[in-house]
């Protein structure tokens, strides 16, 4: 098995909405992003319910008529900065290109984080439920021999690594890195 993370495009960071789309610098990056996702081939893909993360990854899944797997898991990690009643899941049925994709969405562990429960997470909180993400992805047997891809946000990919005792560098918008 292997496994690789990939981090969304450049977002506009002054957009006053957490769940932002990709600028127009991420949207014509997810164009190279298309190009290295040919060469690792991935055969699960895993992402993060945000707008910006699915916008990465949407032209790759439609073109190779993939599905891709929304977990709440994967979702940004909210720190202080961010006040309480403030940190939401993003909603992919608001999304614009909701008709495209919703024919490739498979619902991951939907359940296994709220809103309510994301509000007041903390670090610990955070790593948990990534660690429980990736050993329930390392420990299904259907996915041994496959090629993983989680689309995800700065933090929880660094915390990724953390978990599995790998380097941890300044992970580059639409960077992809084999974890395992």
């Amino acid at each position: 098995m292997l496994i690789y993370t990939l981090r969304h495009c450049q977002r506009d960071a002054g957009d006053i909405f957490f769940d932002s789309s990709l600028n127009n610098e991420g949207m014509e990056d997810k164009k190279r992003v298309l190009n290295d996702l040919h060469l690792i081939n991935p055969d699960i893909i895993y992402c993060s319910p945000y707008k910006r993360c699915i916008q990465t990854i949407i032209d790759y899944v439609v073109l190779e008529d993939k599905n891709i797997i929304i977990d709440n898991c994967l979702t940004e990690y909210f720190d202080e900065e961010l006040p309480p009643g403030q940190r939401k899941i993003g909603n992919v049925d608001t999304l614009d290109i909701w008709d495209t994709i919703k024919q490739h969405i498979n619902n991951g562990q939907e359940d296994t984080i709220t809103n309510d429960e994301i509000d007041r997470e903390d670090h610990d909180q955070v790593r948990s439920r990534l660690s429980s993400l990736y050993n329930s992805i390392v420990d299904n047997e259907q996915f041994a021999g496959k090629t993983i891809l989680l689309v995800s946000h700065k933090d929880p990919i660094e915390m990724l690594y953390r978990i599995n005792g790998r380097e941890v560098h300044d992970y580059e918008m639409g960077e992809i890195c084999r974890i395992k």
